[in-house]
C-alpha cells in the first residue's frame, strides 16, 4: 500500500492536472513554475491533514487569511491562489 505522502501527492498531482487550465492560464506557465505550484498545493494538503505545518503563505491558505497570503506569495502563488484555494476544499486521496 502506497504510504499517505504518495496518495497525497497522486491525488493533488492529478486534481492540477485536471483543473490548472481552468483557474490559470497555463500555456503562460514554465514547467519549474508547474512544479512549483504543484509543490506548494501538496503542502496545503499535508498541512490541511496536520501531517507537516507549511510556510507562512501555506499556513494562510489554510487560515483562510487573504491579506497574509497575498502577501506572503511569491509572483507564480499570487497567480494560483484560486487553485490552491480549490486544493485546500476539494483534494482527497
Amino acid at each position: 500500500m502506497d504510504s499517505i505522502e504518495k496518495r497525497i501527492e497522486k491525488a493533488t498531482n492529478q486534481y492540477i492536472d485536471e483543473n490548472l487550465k481552468e483557474v490559470i492560464e497555463w500555456n503562460a506557465l514554465s514547467q519549474e513554475q508547474i512544479v512549483h505550484i504543484k509543490n506548494i498545493a501538496k503542502n496545503i494538503v499535508f498541512a490541511r491533514e496536520n501531517i507537516l505545518n507549511g510556510s507562512g503563505f501555506v499556513m494562510a491558505v489554510m487560515d483562510n487569511n487573504l491579506e497574509s497570503a497575498i502577501s506572503n506569495a511569491d509572483s507564480v502563488c499570487v497567480r494560483a491562489l484560486k487553485l490552491f484555494i480549490l486544493v485546500k476544499l476539494w483534494v482527497r486521496f
